[in-house]
């Protein structure tokens, strides 16, 4: 059981790091060009024949759904895009915020869950991603703060989150089932005092029966699409998670930096373990077990069995959790020194969300698209070449080419795969193509490239490539 109360907080720092916290995700959404994913977002959202595109695509439409209302709003700009899924996730770290305040989290835990939350370079990178993602950590979070209200005596209010946050989720993230399950079992095993035991887990489990539907509807025409396998399944890969999941791309950071924040997250798990070993945490390492394990088994169990998924994108939902755990390192340590502990934390995060800025590794599509703009004359054509299906692979490209260019939509006479045109037309005149490099399309532009007349070779951005073909 739970009881409601206060961790000791510092009233500036707890703001100061709230308002970094928050700042980190809504700055520099145009640090990074949009890339092949966030495309497929674009496009979806914006098509005509939006739930025919749907299918095509890999997710439950909530996402998608609010994007198509938002870009009506403040239309293609990339930042302005952004700027949805980070407002979600600053929302997800102020209702983290929220719960922190209402839980009795040993000393100055409470302190330390929030810094390593707030300045997280892994939630801070996905908050500028136009994907799902940070909607799927926001229901998670929505849960957790639905269960410390039940704890704290405010049952209804508490039931309502957990229903809500459980369905926001799970209408957001195919993975939302494996947030929902995680919560089910802490909600499980550790009930709120007085509370009948089964009221929080059917709470999240009607939430996410509402998506069941949806999840009937989409998923066999979806599971048809063969997007390729995105699994990272390894021992190796598993053992890394937990840096992996305060530091995203960390093979791209310097490397004294990774060895920073592999050391400080090794020093204060050993922490843990030592306040563990004096029972100074009370239960509060099953919750982070269970939420951090479960879904990382569920996703390992689905890639072995339905379809290969398991890379750290995915798991946003852990991060809450993992938190939870390592705050718990200066749990019997007086306030002054787990703040200060806290501190230093926040400015290591802060740092290496600075260098993360500066990686600059997302698709060239921006690049190439100003390559476009640059040779652009009247009569001009653009086509794409990305092996993907026809309008996923022009998402991109909406963001950053004027209207006058992407009015006549996109030459598909040259892609490769599903995307290509069945009927070619006959080559003339000047065309620009826009085309990404990888396994799948390297050996076709390869034949492409020496086969056309190019007369225009632009540089290679990040996989992406702009070239300028004229038929005379």
């Amino acid at each position: 059981m739970f009881d409601p109360g206060r961790s000791a907080q510092h009233p500036l720092m707890w703001w100061g790091v709230l308002l970094v916290g928050a700042i980190l995700r809504v700055a520099a959404l145009d640090v990074e060009s949009l890339w092949l994913d966030e495309g497929f977002s674009v496009h979806v959202a914006t098509a005509p024949d939006f739930w025919a595109q749907l299918e095509l695509g890999s997710s439950p439409p909530w996402f998608l759904l609010v994007l198509r209302g938002w870009s009506e709003l403040v239309g293609l700009d990339a930042a302005w895009l952004r700027m949805l899924p980070a407002l979600a996730s600053v929302g997800a770290l102020g209702l983290l915020a929220v719960a922190l305040r209402c839980s009795r989290l040993p000393g100055a835990s409470a302190m330390l869950v929030l810094a390593l939350y707030a300045g997280s370079p892994f939630l801070c990178w996905y908050a500028h991603e136009l994907r799902a993602y940070s909607f799927l950590e926001l229901g998670t979070v929505a849960m957790f703060l639905g269960w410390r209200f039940a704890v704290a005596g405010r049952a209804r209010a508490g039931l309502a989150l957990v229903a809500l946050g459980a369905a926001w989720a799970c209408w957001s993230h195919y993975f939302g089932t494996f947030a929902v399950l995680a919560f089910v079992a802490i909600a499980w095993l550790l009930p709120p005092a007085g509370a009948r035991r089964w009221s929080l887990p059917v709470a999240a489990l009607l939430g996410l029966a509402t998506a069941l539907p949806a999840y009937w509807l989409l998923l066999p025409a979806q599971m048809q699409q063969a997007w390729g396998a995105q699994s990272q399944l390894s021992f190796a890969y598993v053992a890394s998670l937990p840096l992996r999941l305060f530091v995203a791309h960390g093979g791209q950071l310097p490397q004294w930096l990774v060895l920073a924040n592999a050391g400080a997250l090794f020093a204060l798990i050993v922490l843990v373990l030592g306040q563990i070993w004096r029972g100074r945490t009370r239960a509060w390492p099953i919750v982070a077990l269970l939420g951090a394990v479960l879904p990382i088994a569920a996703a390992a169990a689905s890639t072995l069995i339905v379809e290969p998924r398991f890379t750290a994108r995915y798991f946003i939902m852990v991060p809450l959790y993992l938190s939870l755990g390592v705050g718990l390192a200066v749990a019997d340590w007086p306030a002054r020194r787990g703040h200060a502990v806290a501190l230093g934390m926040f400015l290591l995060l802060l740092l290496t969300n600075g260098f993360s800025w500066r990686l600059g590794i997302n698709d060239g599509y921006r690049e190439a698209c100003a390559s476009v703009r640059e040779h652009w004359q009247a009569g001009d054509r653009i086509g794409l070449v990305t092996g993907m299906p026809a309008g996923f692979g022009s998402g991109p490209l909406r963001s950053y080419l004027p209207p006058a260019i992407v009015a006549a939509g996109f030459d598909r006479d040259h892609e490769v795969g599903p995307g290509r045109a069945r009927n070619p037309r006959q080559p003339s005149g000047r065309l620009h193509l826009v085309m990404r490099w990888a396994p799948y399309t390297a050996a076709h532009i390869e034949r492409l490239l020496a086969a056309l007349p190019i007369a225009q070779r632009g540089e290679r951005h990040n996989r992406v490539q702009h070239v300028v073909v004229e038929w005379r």
